[in-house]
């Protein structure tokens, strides 16, 4: 079903809950929520996005010392202290108004609902500056898939592009993200706006449009504001990644995309950013992955747009999946975390690099109702901090954050955490994110985590393109 996108108001309302811009919204659109539901999801996808529960309000506050005391301090491991190294230069930067500090957050079902990257977002924006909310994709593709700070609207006809487990496709051109959209009907839409009540994300100066381009490759019709339509052409004599850059008057704004119909529009994403000095925090997520499923994205595409974004942080959030497989061998995970880190140095050598690790998982009840350590967890920490330490990366153990075996158990009985004991609630992503704040800002000088309030010249409108 293909709906008639209704006029929205310039700086749409984001109200308590910002996944309104995907559910509640579409419903407004005349969508249902679930036809947006992904065409094969599993029964394990479909429980992510249930357990995903409600994003919290829009503004950082600091979690209640009770909810805080069922955590602990977890520094980042890094015995070269090379991890974090392009924060403070990224930092100095941002605040002297030379461009934003950029951390870019890969991840599963965690980082996918942008629940404790979005708490990470506002704490960082409104400590440093509100540089933009950043990379999304700004179709429903998946439940347990949510963006903070902004209002994300469209139709149901875009065709999804990723790797499934199953996929007869081993590589898929899913680019930045490892997913992508494309439709070659004018018929479909995706619409993405500004906020007005939430503390972060009310103003918006720049538009990033990822495509794939080529010599038959489809364009872009887009709108601002309502006003005058323009086409984005995607044509290039090779076929490779194209970045459309839209500058804007600083400010609330609504941007309407659709295809042109000159051929297929394959989306990658797009960036939603700020000219103001501040932070920008990426998240991108997939609901159910390991660290490997970098592997079956397509290493060109990817590496083009890492490049392009020019993220100080890269951070590789995966493992509480993997804690539950029954394989690969550790010795098999180790070898694809080198494969995977070699692609991040390849992209970006000169970014500071983060394995964040497993949350605590424990085992399904056994006959004593009691709930078993997973005996994987301990080997998949190893072998992520070995990796790491061998790229000259760090490591953040989250399981030792939620406070160890039992921690889960422990989170569950407080509301902080889901009762199938592997995602947690909004309070159990902020008090989770607190505690990797504070590992952050321990890697920069004392002179720069105190907060920033200068204000840089916004952008002037226009625009550019460039084939990649």
């Amino acid at each position: 079903m293909t709906a008639t996108p209704r006029q929205a108001p310039t700086g749409a309302r984001c109200g308590p809950l910002v996944a309104v811009g995907l559910a509640a919204a579409l419903v407004a659109c005349g969508l249902a929520a679930e036809g947006y539901a992904e065409v094969g999801a599993s029964g394990a996808e479909a429980g992510e996005a249930a357990a995903a529960g409600p994003l919290p309000p829009g503004t950082y506050a600091p979690p209640p010392p009770s909810a805080m005391a069922l955590s602990q301090p977890t520094p980042v491991v890094d015995p070269r202290r090379r991890s974090l190294r392009a924060l403070p230069a990224a930092r100095r930067a941002a605040a002297a108004g030379e461009g934003p500090a950029r951390i870019a957050v890969w991840g599963a079902s965690h980082t996918a609902a942008d629940q404790w990257t979005g708490h990470l977002r506002r704490a960082l924006q409104q400590r440093f500056g509100d540089a933009g909310h950043g990379y999304l994709l700004p179709v429903r593709w998946h439940g347990g898939v949510r963006h903070q700070d902004v209002v994300i609207e469209g139709s149901a006809g875009w065709t999804v592009h990723r790797h499934r487990e199953l996929d007869p496709v081993p590589i898929v051109d899913g680019g930045y993200a490892g997913v992508a959209a494309s439709s070659a009907s004018p018929a479909e839409w995706m619409r993405l706006s500004t906020c007005t009540d939430n503390v972060c994300g009310r103003s918006v100066d720049r538009l990033d449009l990822w495509l794939r381009g080529g010599p038959s490759a489809g364009g872009v019709r887009l709108r601002v504001d309502g006003g005058e339509e323009r086409l984005v052409e995607a044509r290039q004599p090779r076929e490779g990644v194209r970045v459309e850059t839209l500058r804007l008057a600083d400010g609330a704004h609504t941007v309407e995309l659709r295809p042109a119909g000159d051929g297929e529009t394959w989306l990658y994403g797009v960036a939603f950013e700020r000219s103001a000095p501040g932070v920008i925090v990426d998240a991108v997520g997939i609901p159910g992955m390991r660290a490997a499923i970098w592997l079956h994205w397509r290493a060109d595409r990817q590496v083009k747009l890492i490049r392009h974004r020019a993220p100080h942080l890269i951070v590789l959030a995966y493992g509480t999946n993997d804690v539950g497989d029954d394989a690969p061998h550790p010795a098999d995970q180790l070898e694809s975390w080198r494969r995977v880190l070699a692609r991040v140095k390849a992209a970006a050598p000169r970014a500071g690099c983060l394995i964040v690790g497993p949350t605590d998982r424990p085992l399904p009840p056994g006959r004593d109702g009691l709930r078993a350590p997973r005996p994987k967890t301990a080997a998949i920490i190893a072998v992520q901090r070995r990796a790491a330490a061998e790229f000259g990366c760090g490591h953040w153990d989250a399981f030792s954050a939620m406070g160890g075996h039992g921690a889960m158990r422990r989170w569950v009985s407080a509301g902080l955490a889901q009762r199938d004991h592997v995602h947690l609630t909004a309070m159990g992503y902020a008090v989770l994110a607190e505690r990797w704040l504070a590992a952050l800002l321990e890697g920069l000088p004392v002179d720069l985590r105190r907060p920033t309030t200068l204000n840089a010249p916004a952008g002037k409108p226009g625009s550019g393109g460039v084939a990649m």
